[in-house]
Protein backbone atom coordinates (compact mmCIF):
# COMPACT_ATOMS: atom_id res chain seq x y z
CA UNK A 1 0.00 0.00 0.00
CA UNK A 2 1.30 3.12 -1.07
CA UNK A 3 0.89 6.70 0.94
CA UNK A 4 1.38 8.57 -2.67
CA UNK A 5 -1.84 9.98 -4.14
CA UNK A 6 -2.96 8.71 -7.14
CA UNK A 7 -2.39 11.37 -9.67
CA UNK A 8 -3.60 9.77 -13.74
CA UNK A 9 -1.73 11.29 -16.68
CA UNK A 10 -5.00 10.42 -18.86
CA UNK A 11 -4.98 10.30 -22.24
CA UNK A 12 -7.37 13.13 -24.55
CA UNK A 13 -10.06 11.89 -23.21
CA UNK A 14 -9.13 12.78 -19.87
CA UNK A 15 -7.08 15.81 -20.94
CA UNK A 16 -10.85 17.17 -21.94
CA UNK A 17 -12.51 16.21 -18.77
CA UNK A 18 -9.79 18.07 -17.13
CA UNK A 19 -9.91 21.37 -19.03
CA UNK A 20 -13.91 21.24 -18.95
CA UNK A 21 -13.67 20.78 -15.26
CA UNK A 22 -10.90 23.98 -14.91
CA UNK A 23 -12.91 25.86 -16.87
CA UNK A 24 -16.49 25.29 -15.09
CA UNK A 25 -14.70 26.23 -12.38
CA UNK A 26 -13.30 29.42 -13.21
CA UNK A 27 -16.73 30.33 -14.91
CA UNK A 28 -17.81 29.63 -11.11
CA UNK A 29 -15.29 31.87 -10.01
CA UNK A 30 -16.02 34.79 -12.39
CA UNK A 31 -19.70 34.77 -11.35
CA UNK A 32 -18.82 34.97 -7.84
CA UNK A 33 -16.11 37.16 -7.06
CA UNK A 34 -17.13 39.86 -10.25
CA UNK A 35 -20.30 41.43 -9.14
CA UNK A 36 -18.48 43.39 -6.01
CA UNK A 37 -14.87 42.97 -6.92
CA UNK A 38 -14.39 46.80 -7.05
CA UNK A 39 -16.36 48.15 -4.21
CA UNK A 40 -14.36 49.59 -0.76
CA UNK A 41 -10.98 49.48 -0.48
CA UNK A 42 -8.74 47.54 2.33
CA UNK A 43 -6.67 50.87 3.34
CA UNK A 44 -3.97 49.14 4.92
CA UNK A 45 -3.23 45.75 2.83
CA UNK A 46 -4.23 46.69 -0.40
CA UNK A 47 -3.18 50.10 0.30
CA UNK A 48 -0.03 49.59 1.44
CA UNK A 49 0.52 46.88 -1.88
CA UNK A 50 -0.63 49.66 -4.33
CA UNK A 51 1.44 52.79 -2.62
CA UNK A 52 4.77 50.33 -2.37
CA UNK A 53 3.99 49.02 -5.68
CA UNK A 54 3.49 53.07 -7.33
CA UNK A 55 6.98 54.17 -5.22
CA UNK A 56 9.19 51.10 -6.75
CA UNK A 57 7.70 52.34 -9.80
CA UNK A 58 9.50 55.65 -8.72
CA UNK A 59 12.66 54.32 -7.93
CA UNK A 60 11.81 53.68 -4.35
CA UNK A 61 12.88 50.58 -2.57
CA UNK A 62 11.41 48.40 0.53
CA UNK A 63 12.31 49.45 3.90
CA UNK A 64 14.49 52.62 3.17
CA UNK A 65 11.71 54.48 1.65
CA UNK A 66 8.46 53.36 2.83
CA UNK A 67 8.27 50.90 5.67
CA UNK A 68 6.44 47.91 5.32
CA UNK A 69 5.98 44.24 7.24
CA UNK A 70 5.64 42.58 4.11
CA UNK A 71 8.39 41.01 1.93
CA UNK A 72 9.19 43.24 -1.16
CA UNK A 73 8.27 40.72 -3.94
CA UNK A 74 4.53 41.42 -3.83
CA UNK A 75 6.05 45.18 -4.56
CA UNK A 76 8.52 44.39 -7.38
CA UNK A 77 5.72 41.72 -8.52
CA UNK A 78 2.74 44.27 -8.51
CA UNK A 79 5.51 47.53 -9.82
CA UNK A 80 6.03 45.44 -12.74
CA UNK A 81 2.65 45.39 -13.23
CA UNK A 82 1.49 48.45 -12.84
CA UNK A 83 4.16 49.55 -15.27
CA UNK A 84 2.84 47.48 -18.01
CA UNK A 85 -1.23 48.74 -17.15
CA UNK A 86 -0.85 51.60 -15.91
CA UNK A 87 -1.18 52.47 -11.94
CA UNK A 88 -4.96 52.15 -11.05
CA UNK A 89 -6.53 50.45 -8.22
CA UNK A 90 -8.54 48.62 -11.24
CA UNK A 91 -4.90 46.56 -12.43
CA UNK A 92 -3.99 46.04 -8.71
CA UNK A 93 -7.78 44.23 -8.35
CA UNK A 94 -7.44 42.47 -11.34
CA UNK A 95 -4.11 41.16 -10.03
CA UNK A 96 -5.60 39.75 -6.74
CA UNK A 97 -8.51 38.41 -8.76
CA UNK A 98 -7.07 36.13 -10.41
CA UNK A 99 -4.16 35.28 -7.94
CA UNK A 100 -7.20 34.39 -6.07
CA UNK A 101 -8.68 31.99 -8.95
CA UNK A 102 -5.13 30.45 -9.13
CA UNK A 103 -5.09 29.62 -5.44
CA UNK A 104 -8.74 28.50 -5.35
CA UNK A 105 -7.68 26.12 -8.88
CA UNK A 106 -4.23 24.83 -7.20
CA UNK A 107 -5.80 24.03 -3.99
CA UNK A 108 -9.28 22.45 -5.57
CA UNK A 109 -6.73 20.11 -7.54
CA UNK A 110 -4.82 19.56 -4.30
CA UNK A 111 -8.08 18.25 -2.45
CA UNK A 112 -8.79 16.19 -5.83
CA UNK A 113 -5.46 14.31 -5.66
CA UNK A 114 -5.19 13.50 -2.08
CA UNK A 115 -9.17 12.65 -1.52
CA UNK A 116 -11.43 12.77 -4.82
CA UNK A 117 -12.86 14.75 -7.41
CA UNK A 118 -16.47 15.14 -6.04
CA UNK A 119 -15.04 16.54 -2.94
CA UNK A 120 -12.85 18.70 -4.77
CA UNK A 121 -15.80 21.10 -5.91
CA UNK A 122 -17.45 21.33 -2.32
CA UNK A 123 -13.76 22.64 -1.03
CA UNK A 124 -13.49 25.26 -3.94
CA UNK A 125 -16.90 26.15 -2.93
CA UNK A 126 -15.97 26.71 0.62
CA UNK A 127 -12.78 28.40 0.24
CA UNK A 128 -14.70 30.73 -2.40
CA UNK A 129 -17.29 31.78 -0.42
CA UNK A 130 -14.41 32.14 2.78
CA UNK A 131 -12.12 34.03 0.46
CA UNK A 132 -15.02 36.21 -1.07
CA UNK A 133 -16.50 37.16 2.48
CA UNK A 134 -12.95 38.06 3.48
CA UNK A 135 -11.77 40.67 0.62
CA UNK A 136 -8.35 39.23 0.10
CA UNK A 137 -7.83 42.30 -2.72
CA UNK A 138 -3.95 43.33 -2.34
CA UNK A 139 -3.05 41.21 0.43
CA UNK A 140 0.65 40.00 0.19
CA UNK A 141 0.20 35.97 1.50
CA UNK A 142 -1.14 35.83 -1.66
CA UNK A 143 1.36 34.93 -4.22
CA UNK A 144 2.74 33.24 -1.72
CA UNK A 145 0.72 30.87 -0.87
CA UNK A 146 0.15 30.04 -4.59
CA UNK A 147 3.15 29.13 -5.02
CA UNK A 148 3.02 27.16 -2.05
CA UNK A 149 0.29 25.30 -3.12
CA UNK A 150 1.88 25.05 -6.62
CA UNK A 151 5.06 23.73 -5.00
CA UNK A 152 3.02 21.18 -3.61
CA UNK A 153 1.51 20.49 -6.58
CA UNK A 154 4.26 19.87 -8.31
CA UNK A 155 6.20 18.01 -5.57
CA UNK A 156 3.54 14.94 -5.72
CA UNK A 157 3.86 14.87 -9.41
CA UNK A 158 7.48 14.76 -8.71
CA UNK A 159 6.77 11.63 -6.02
CA UNK A 160 4.34 9.37 -8.57
CA UNK A 161 6.26 10.47 -12.07
CA UNK A 162 9.86 11.06 -10.79
CA UNK A 163 10.19 13.72 -13.96
CA UNK A 164 12.91 16.04 -12.83
CA UNK A 165 10.59 19.42 -14.64
CA UNK A 166 8.20 18.57 -11.90
CA UNK A 167 10.96 18.92 -9.42
CA UNK A 168 12.36 22.20 -11.51
CA UNK A 169 8.61 23.81 -10.91
CA UNK A 170 8.14 22.84 -7.11
CA UNK A 171 11.57 24.32 -6.42
CA UNK A 172 10.40 27.90 -7.76
CA UNK A 173 7.78 27.86 -4.95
Amino acid sequence: MSILPKIKSGGEKGKYGEWLFHLSLIIVLLFYFLPGFNSGLNVYDEGLSVYGADQIGHGGAPYRDFWTIYGPGQFYLLGAIFRIFGTYLIVERIYSLILIMALLLTAGELVRIYISRPLAIPAVIVMMVMTGTARLYGIAILPSLFLAFGSSFYLLRYLVDRRAFSLLIAGFG
